[in-house]
């Protein structure tokens, strides 16, 4: 799976969760990379996430499903 594939399926994923802001959920289409991705997640503090490591494993979960 390709990052761009990985990006759209973890976006979709949030999407459908409902659990997440407009604002969240457009800044994760405007990444390019999941280094950037990880980033956003912790600038959002999803969930409290305060580390990319943290957020590499929240992404892993979420594709997870």
């Amino acid at each position: 799976m390709s990052n761009l594939e990985i990006i759209k399926k973890f976006h979709y994923n949030e999407t459908q969760s409902m659990n997440h802001n407009e604002e969240y959920l457009s800044a994760i289409l405007e990444v390019e990379t999941l280094e950037d991705l990880c980033e956003e997640i912790v600038k959002q503090w999803v969930f409290g996430i305060t580390s990319t490591s943290e957020a590499a494993v929240y992404i892993l979960s979420i594709l997870d499903d």
